[in-house]
């Protein structure tokens, strides 16, 4: 596919709906599809099953709101070590809740392309890892140059009525390619008032002592509107 730019609102006299005279003409982007020859040529090997089984089953669910989903898998994730691309680690989120969470996040990882997985826990994060959160979300995952994989993930408590009572964002690592990890860093807690969100993590791919992490830090009580812009053109 190609990006063109060209002069879109031109009429026949040069001046567009919205354009007043003197002003440059206003310009869109068109998408313009190719033709089948130009596209890459590749074949899909076969399916292979990543998390053929819910590490979480028998874990508690009392005391939450919410139905609770076994055996769901969402959100997944994928890496692939750029220096070393039959090493793969994939996660998600283990057992979903209806209101928002999981109880876990799960990581797969490969060291021959693809073709066989170990299913793992990654530890420390909620109750049902050993932690003591009660769900977990949103996770992320990138490799360093040296292999080294880092998971982030989001961190939720609500109460009684489903209400967060605090967020968190917290990074895991591991220095043996995702075999086994260390207790996860906790880069922000916030209570009520604040809504930690939608993180993710990237690993500087040259400096393996850099590691970047974002987040949303939503103020509860405020109106957000993202991502519009309305144009009013009146008639003249």
């Amino acid at each position: 596919m190609w990006f063109h730019s060209m002069n879109s609102f031109r009429s026949g006299s040069g001046r567009g709906p919205c354009r007043q005279r003197g002003q440059p003409a206003r310009t869109r982007l068109l998408l313009e599809v190719l033709e089948d020859r130009w596209l890459p040529s590749f074949t899909l090997g076969a399916l292979t099953q990543v998390g053929p089984t819910d590490l979480f089953a028998g874990c508690s669910t009392a005391g939450q709101v919410g139905t609770n989903y076994p055996n769901s898998q969402v959100e997944p994730r994928v890496a692939v070590d750029a220096n070393n691309p039959a090493h793969i680690v994939g996660v998600w989120q283990q057992d979903r809740w209806s209101n928002g969470g999981a109880q876990g996040i799960v990581a797969g990882v490969s060291f021959d392309s693809g073709q066989s997985w170990q299913e793992l826990v990654i530890p420390g994060l909620t109750a049902c890892s050993g932690g003591t959160i009660q769900r977990a979300s949103d996770p992320w995952v990138s490799i360093g140059p040296t292999g080294t994989v880092f998971v982030s993930s989001l961190a939720v408590n609500l109460d009684a009525t489903g209400q967060t009572l605090t967020s968190s964002i917290l990074v895991s690592r591991s220095t043996d390619g995702g075999l086994a990890w260390g207790p996860p860093t906790t880069l922000i807690t916030d209570g009520p008032n604040y809504m930690d969100d939608k993180e993710s993590i990237t690993a500087d791919p040259v400096n393996p002592n850099l590691v970047y992490a974002v987040w949303d830090r939503i103020k509860i009580g405020n109106s957000f509107n993202f991502g519009g812009q309305a144009l009013f053109c009146p008639e003249h």
